[in-house]
């Protein structure tokens, strides 16, 4: 599946507010608890950033989560989950700049100025 920048910066508002107020914590825990912990752990570590599949970000979530950005977006299920498996890695890395997992009341990442440096665009 071929993701274009018009897919990622749908994501990017969505996920931006999934990452506010708290919900990084909630998110980490529930991805980690889905099978990515050692995913998590280089996101938030600062060595580099293991990759994640849409599949695995489809597991790890469940269907609530990619359903409720699926209605903001109106986008499919592939191109959410391949979305998050492109922008989760970057935002939580961004969350996290001195290695420590995000605090509770940890602003949530900028990630349309992420995203401009992912594609250059």
């Amino acid at each position: 599946m071929d993701l274009d920048l018009d897919h990622l910066t749908k994501v990017a508002g969505p996920l931006k507010d999934m990452l506010g107020g708290g919900g990084a914590t909630e998110l980490l825990g529930k991805l980690s608890a889905g099978g990515l912990g050692d995913q998590v752990k280089s996101w938030i570590g600062k060595g580099g950033n293991l990759p994640v599949s849409a599949d695995q970000i489809k597991s790890a979530l469940g269907s609530g989560p990619i359903k409720s950005i699926m209605e903001k977006v109106g986008l499919s299920e592939d191109q959410v989950s391949g979305a998050l498996a492109k922008l989760l890695p970057q935002a939580v890395d961004h969350m996290t700049p001195d290695g420590k997992p995000p605090a509770a009341d940890a602003p949530p990442p900028d990630v349309h100025s992420f995203l401009k440096t992912m594609t250059g665009k």
